[in-house]
């Protein structure tokens, strides 16, 4: 029932899927990640490398949790692109600022999750 009502509130505040998992280690994306490391793959994306251990083991971010809750945000602009735009530019940067944006939602999502109504 619990999951309905976040479920319900994400969709509510513009979130396009709502899912959760338990909120454990993923060893078995260690070879990955790992390898995706120590190759440099992640561009100027220095926090990747950074926080690789958080990636893997929640409970170093959040010790006790028990699940983890993911969102998806579709960000695509909602009116069409002009047909006259010769420029070459990603589709999230006609809207909102998405990481502003999504930071809202997640704050508002937070907030409802924390209101006890006794």
């Amino acid at each position: 029932m619990i999951r309905r009502i976040i479920t319900d509130k994400a969709l509510e505040l513009g979130f396009s899927h709502c899912g959760f998992a338990r909120c454990e280690p993923l060893e078995e994306l260690r070879p990955f990640y790992d390898g995706f490391v120590l190759e440099k793959r992640f561009a100027t994306l220095l926090y990747l490398e950074r926080y690789a251990g958080q990636k893997l083991n929640p409970d170093l971010t959040m010790p006790g949790a028990k699940t983890v809750i993911s969102l998806l945000m579709n960000y695509y602009p909602p009116g069409l692109i002009p047909p006259d735009d010769n420029y070459i530019i990603s589709k999230y940067a006609y809207g909102q600022d998405y990481r502003r944006l999504m930071h809202e939602r997640l704050d508002s999502l937070a907030g409802f999750m924390q209101f006890d109504p006794r």
